[in-house]
């Protein structure tokens, strides 16, 4: 269903200065004094407790926070099991979400998951190695190692019928990247020379890169759709738009940082203003 864009909404400028993070049909961010709110699927929360979250991420119903001390917390879905935290999960310095599923990264470079586990999402390769960057999908997941270069498992490691899409294949001469992110069923990457390369499901168009494409600093990984973040502040995105999500309005500029969900978007601007675009249904855009 074709839904309304919605207008722009911001925070005061004095207190937002954390990046934002989001995946599915919530979005939650960081406010300069310390405190978390998440609005959508989860309702508008103050989550601001003790003061001490540092970074935060998302999965789909859930929002993950790592306080100051290196542990995390998590908290929404609890059928999924996202939410309960392994005890041996500590000194955490990185956090990603797939739609269920969460990621983490030790300060050595380890990396722990846990949630759903349909199809091996959380059963990390035990040749993985250190680790710098994750991202989750619906049932993979991605790393991103210190040396630049990317693994992938969970589904989509052959072709074939739903959820194999070859999502978990990279490409063999992809060598080092700058970055990862993940969509429901699909994977991007934005290369050392910023551009973007991508594998996995193209039933929405979500693969096909713009042509020309560059001066990329960042990629998300929308439900079906694609985004790239360029050094001139701003987005570009492709693959389905059901509800206006791959057509970010013409007023955004000056982003500094973005996530994608299902079927919005949520940007950051260099003056501490949050921008939201389209699906709506659950107020993940009512910030």
């Amino acid at each position: 269903m074709k839904t309304t864009p919605v207008p722009r909404r911001t925070f005061a400028p004095s207190m937002l200065v954390v990046p934002i993070a989001l995946l599915g049909l919530a979005s939650p961010a960081a406010h300069g004094d310390g405190q978390t709110r998440a609005w959508g699927n989860l309702g508008f929360t103050n989550l601001g407790g003790a003061r001490d979250y540092v970074k935060i991420a998302a999965t789909s119903d859930a929002n993950i926070a790592i306080r100051a001390n290196g542990t995390v917390a998590v908290w929404g879905d609890s059928l999924s099991g996202a939410a309960l935290v392994p005890p041996y999960v500590k000194d955490i310095t990185v956090v990603g979400g797939g739609t269920r599923h969460v990621l983490a990264i030790r300060a050595d470079g380890t990396v722990f998951s846990w949630g759903r586990n349909d199809h091996g999402e959380i059963a990390v390769p035990e040749d993985l190695g250190f680790c710098k960057a994750v991202a989750g999908g619906e049932f993979h997941s991605v790393a991103q190692r210190m040396d630049g270069t990317v693994a992938c498992w969970g589904a989509g490691t052959t072709v074939g019928l739903d959820p194999h899409y070859g999502q978990s294949i990279v490409p063999p001469n992809l060598g080092p990247v700058a970055g990862i992110s993940a969509g429901h069923f699909h994977t991007l990457v934005r290369t050392l020379a910023g551009t973007v390369v991508t594998w996995g499901d193209n039933a929405q168009g979500q693969l096909n890169v713009p042509t020309g494409l560059n001066n990329v600093v960042k990629v998300s990984g929308g439900g079906y759709f694609s985004g790239a973040l360029r050094t001139d502040g701003t987005i570009v995105c492709w693959g389905s738009n059901s509800a206006g999500q791959s057509s970010p309005p013409a007023g955004l500029h000056a982003a500094i940082d973005f996530e994608l969900g299902t079927q919005h978007g949520v940007a950051l601007r260099a003056n501490g203003t949050v921008f939201c675009w389209c699906a709506n249904q659950l107020g993940q855009c009512n910030i």
